[in-house]
C-alpha cells in the first residue's frame, strides 16, 4: 500500500502569536495528529508588517498547503486574495461579515470558515459595567490598532447602539497604525444620572 504524502497545514498571523501557536499544535496532537511523517505544520508571522503578507502568502500557497489556519480577518483577507482554493479557518475575528471575511455566519461561502467571539452587546454591557463599578466615571477610551482583528466592529457597534453615548476616534499615521476612541459626559454632574449624555473627545486630550 503506497503511504500518503504528509497533510500539511499552514499558520499564519499578524503578529508572533507563540502561545496560540503552540496551543493550536497541542490541540491537533491532542486530536492524533502530531507533527511527523503523517502532518507538517508550517508557521508564519508578518511579525507586524503587513506588507509581508502577500508573499507569506504565497510561500505558503507553494508549499501546497492542505489548509491555512489564520488569526485575525487582515490575515484572512490577505490568504482570500491569493488563493480561492485552500480551505481556510480562522479565529479571532470579531464580526466574519461585517469584515468581510464571509458572506453569511449561516452559509460562509467561498474558501474560508472559522469561529467568532462576536457579540453585538458586548462591548456596551463592558462599558455599563465600568459605569458601575467606578462611581464617578468621566472618560473611557478604546485604544485599537486600525486594521488589526476587527475591531473596528466592535467601536461602532458601542457608538451606534447606544443612545447615551458618541464615539470620537483619533487614528495615527505611524507604520503601526493606533487609534484611540473616546467618550467623556457632557454632564458636570455625577455619572449616577444615567440620563447624561456623553461627547467624544480626541486621544490627545485624555
Amino acid at each position: 500500500m503506497q503511504n500518503r504524502a504528509p497533510w500539511r497545514v499552514g499558520f499564519l498571523s499578524p503578529v508572533p502569536l507563540r502561545h496560540l501557536f503552540e496551543a493550536f499544535r497541542q490541540e491537533l496532537a491532542a486530536l492524533g495528529h502530531r507533527d511527523s511523517h503523517e502532518l507538517v505544520i508550517e508557521p508564519r508571522s508578518a511579525e507586524g508588517q503587513y506588507a509581508r503578507f502577500p508573499a507569506l502568502v504565497t510561500e505558503l500557497v507553494d508549499l501546497r498547503m492542505d489548509v491555512i489556519a489564520v488569526v485575525g480577518a487582515v490575515t484572512v483577507r490577505a490568504v482570500k486574495q491569493v488563493t480561492s482554493t485552500i480551505p481556510i479557518v480562522f479565529t479571532i475575528v470579531v464580526d466574519p461579515v461585517a469584515d468581510e471575511v464571509v458572506a453569511s455566519m449561516e452559509k460562509p461561502g467561498g474558501n474560508a470558515t472559522g469561529v467568532t467571539t462576536f457579540d453585538p452587546t458586548q462591548a456596551q454591557k463592558q462599558l455599563a459595567l465600568l459605569r458601575e463599578a467606578i462611581p464617578g466615571l468621566k472618560r473611557v477610551a478604546l485604544l485599537e490598532h486600525a486594521r488589526a482583528l476587527g475591531l473596528e466592529t466592535e467601536r461602532i457597534e458601542i457608538a451606534g447602539s447606544t443612545p447615551d453615548f458618541e464615539v470620537g476616534s483619533q487614528q495615527s499615521d505611524q507604520r503601526m497604525p493606533m487609534r484611540c476612541s473616546s467618550w467623556r459626559s457632557r454632564s458636570s454632574s455625577s455619572t449616577e444620572n444615567r440620563s447624561s449624555s456623553w461627547q467624544p473627545e480626541t486621544a490627545s486630550q485624555l
